[in-house]
Formats: structure tokens, C-alpha cells, sequence
């Protein structure tokens, strides 16, 4: 599978910082999920009805 990747000012690939996302958990309904980068900058979040929207890829 390919990266995704999101690089609007041209650096090298090996410059650009890992992307890491989380389940933050919930409750039925209300699930909570979060995407931060490895200089520690939170790139963005998402609310779903379901675990199963945090889709898991490497």
C-alpha cells in the first residue's frame, strides 16, 4: 500500500513527520479518534457511532 502524504512546501518525505492515529475510545455512539503528528502537533480529530470507522492501516 502507498503512503498518503500531505507536503504543501516540497520538503523531502524522510523531513516530514510520522503520522500517528488513535482510538481515544467513547461509548457506543460517541467514539473519539485523534491524529498527531511526531513534532506533537494534533493534526485533527473525528466523533463516529463506531469503532469500526477508526480504520487501521500501515
Amino acid at each position: 500500500m502507498e503512503n498518503a502524504i500531505y507536503n504543501p512546501n516540497g520538503k523531502a518525505e524522510s523531513d516530514l513527520p510520522i503520522i500517528y492515529g488513535f482510538n481515544n475510545g467513547g461509548s457506543p455512539g460517541f467514539f473519539s479518534g485523534v491524529l498527531i503528528a511526531a513534532d506533537g502537533k494534533t493534526l485533527g480529530g473525528h466523533l463516529c457511532s463506531h469503532e469500526d470507522r477508526h480504520a487501521h492501516r500501515q
